[in-house]
């Protein structure tokens, strides 16, 4: 069990034989939603700014794929085989939310949303361990 603000709730195994409890972590949102991880693999991974992608380079003419103005340490554009709202935990950058989408030919890609044209430049494309968590 674990406590949360006061309340203690129970961590029971899932009755699948698909899940392996010992390889599966789950995460708590502040909403006290529970997620498990569905799906671990090796991701390309990119920064971007409202330099290249708002109109005039500012952050209020920003509008993500969704139709969601993006946030720094939220917002990401994703590969479109996973939906909007699918939450995304990277390796030595946390979770983000997809809300937004990259070019076809870039599909592939994950693209994390920052504030700063200068923290994309540094941080360029490099390849990441990801995970897709899902509700449960």
């Amino acid at each position: 069990s674990i406590r949360v603000q006061g309340q203690t709730y129970s961590i029971q195994p899932l009755p699948r034989e698909d899940a392996a409890p010992f390889h599966t972590k789950i995460t708590i949102d502040s909403n006290l939603q529970f997620y498990e991880v569905s799906e671990t693999f090796e991701a390309s991974v990119s920064w971007y700014s409202p330099v290249e992608t708002c109109a005039d380079g500012r952050r209020e003419n920003c509008v993500t794929a969704s139709g969601t103005s993006p946030v720094a340490a939220k917002t990401i554009a994703c590969p479109r085989r996973y939906g909007f709202g699918t939450r995304i935990l990277i390796e030595g950058i946390g979770e983000r939310i997809c809300t937004d989408r990259l070019h076809p030919l870039f599909d592939s890609r994950f693209d994390v949303f920052t504030e700063s044209y200068a923290e994309a430049k540094t941080f360029g494309k490099q390849k990441r361990e990801a995970k897709v968590l899902r509700p449960l």
